[in-house]
């Protein structure tokens, strides 16, 4: 009898050692670390059920293969804007070993998403950091279990009085990029007294509709004006700031603080979306007049006229900056020009500035980040004023 049941543990015990899957021999604990951060994506990414579905045979050369693509954008190049070349990679390495099957849209998809969540992207200028506090990772929204991020940076030696905040939103067409990108605005804006958010959001890789994007910077929003308190922030002068697609987010958080449609299922409903001024760098309008991105040619994109912030302007919009290169070949400069037009004939604030010889992406540096900031601090210094 014991002999049985000692043959039984040993036999349980050699099948769950069979079904342990490939782990890397020199970095098992950086592997542990990266498959802890993959299965925290998978809510949002349905990698690992895509896997089971779409790859032949999940043996420990297809394990090899998946730790090369995840090792390369979590830790070895991090900073890469995008994973294209190392999804490419992957999915070419999988079929050409026979393990992945030819109808394979949905596991590229899902390995795509997955490979956004792992890079952390890298910005395109520093401030020194002596002057401003980084709290890093600060989940301000989570949406059927996954959780987007912040990164809050706090103005040092502020005397004890809350500060405003202002909210930087990065661009890449909903579709590229990710908080860093815009990191230097918002540690300039901390060094000049100003505290700054940069955020992730979920991206058109990932969801269909670009409404869930103005959800996430509404929930942002909202959770900058519930831990005000916290941090030392006024909640009542937050502002909006971003490039491309991130300054068309901005505007459209100016110009929709009565839309419910966009408030979403993200936390502290109890609290405002409101913003008190916006800054767009090379802002999309979606006056649906032109061809301009996101309408450039064929059929405009579905959720086209449900986000355009030019169709949502009214008079109780936030005031708003618009600078925008008149060589811009993506976005129209005109698309600016009707943009402000329709602030000013609904007797809302717009600053229009043209930059002569600019293309699109002229705003990665301290002169575009003081142009706004000056912008900002007047309109809060205003709203003091007016207090």
């Amino acid at each position: 009898m014991k002999r049985a049941f000692f043959l039984i543990i040993i036999s349980v015990f050699f099948a769950s050692c069979s079904s342990i899957k490939w782990q890397p021999e020199d970095d098992k604990k950086l592997y542990r670390k990266a498959i802890s951060r993959v299965q925290e994506i998978e809510p949002y990414s349905n990698f690992l059920k895509n896997e089971k579905k779409y790859i032949k045979d999940l043996n420990d050369a297809y394990y090899q293969i998946r730790w090369s693509y995840i090792r390369y954008l979590y830790y070895d190049n991090p900073k890469v804007p995008k994973p294209e070349k190392a999804l490419k990679k992957f999915t070419e390495s999988c079929l050409r070993n026979n393990l992945l099957s030819k109808n394979h849209k949905e596991f590229y998809k899902s390995a795509n998403i997955l490979g956004f969540e792992l890079i952390s992207d890298a910005p395109t200028f520093t401030v020194n950091g002596n002057s401003f506090r980084s709290y890093r990772n600060l989940t301000y929204s989570t949406v059927d279990r996954y959780s987007q991020k912040l990164d809050l940076f706090m103005p040092l030696n502020t005397s004890g009085e809350s500060v405003p905040c202002v909210i930087f939103i990065h661009g890449g067409g909903l579709a590229v990029h990710k908080r860093a990108w815009m990191e230097g605005h918002a540690q300039y804006f901390a060094s000049n007294g100003v505290a700054a958010a940069t955020i992730d959001y979920r991206m058109l890789n990932a969801v269909d509709n670009a409404v869930d994007c103005v959800r996430d910077t509404k929930a942002a929003v909202r959770w900058v004006r519930a831990n005000a308190k916290r941090y030392g922030i006024n909640p009542d002068q937050i502002g909006a700031s971003g490039g491309s697609a991130g300054a068309m987010l901005s505007v459209i958080l100016a110009t929709t603080n009565s839309e419910k449609v966009f408030e979403g299922y993200g936390g502290n409903q109890s609290f405002s979306s409101k913003i008190q001024a916006a800054a767009g760098f090379a802002t999309p309008a979606l006056t649906g007049v032109r061809y301009s991105w996101p309408w450039t040619k064929g059929e405009k994109p579905d959720w086209y006229d449900q986000i355009s912030p030019y169709r949502f302007i009214s008079p109780d919009d936030a005031p708003v900056l618009l600078l925008h290169g008149d060589n811009d070949k993506l976005v129209s400069p005109l698309d600016a020009k009707d943009l402000c037009d329709r602030f000013t004939e609904n007797n809302v604030s717009c600053e229009l500035e043209f930059l002569e010889n600019k293309g699109h992406v002229f705003y990665m540096n301290t002169k575009t980040a003081h142009r706004a900031l000056m912008f900002f601090k007047k309109i809060f210094d205003d709203s003091n004023l007016k207090d």
